[in-house]
């Protein structure tokens, strides 16, 4: 199931008009990474999207496996995506934004912002919740 499309059917909490100016695209791209994640077991879409200084916007979403251990971050596939669109240093990154449920079984807010303060310290660092939408 992890490479056949689907949807978590999740939206921002509040809407669009809830983002800080100059986040909307990044926002935009850690939400559909976010519902597009694997998270059979956790039940916790998450999605990180990363700005490079040099233009690029890198995201990834998080990726479970029944064996825990090979279970990747949204930081981990975004620095996946990162490094195959040619980013070659981690202090290139200048903005990122995650995407994830609030009170979530597993939520990476903590986890990121140690992370990114470490190997890219100028980073701009933002989280924003989503919720399942209603139909």
């Amino acid at each position: 199931r992890l490479l056949s499309p689907h949807s978590h059917g999740l939206s921002i909490v509040g809407g669009p008009g809830t983002l800080l100016a100059g986040t909307e695209a990044a926002a935009q791209a850690a939400l559909i990474a976010a519902d597009q994640s694997y998270t059979p077991y956790s039940c916790s879409p998450a999605g990180l999207a990363l700005v490079c200084s040099r233009g690029g916007l890198h995201s990834g979403g998080s990726i479970e496996s029944c064996a825990y251990n090979p279970t990747m971050s949204p930081l981990q596939t975004s620095l996946v995506a990162a490094h195959a669109g040619g980013v070659s240093c981690w202090t290139d990154i200048q903005q990122a934004v995650l995407v994830e449920l609030p009170g979530a079984k597993t939520s990476f807010a903590k986890s990121l912002a140690l992370v990114l303060e470490e190997i890219a310290p100028e980073c701009d660092f933002h989280v924003y919740h989503a919720m399942y939408e209603t139909l």
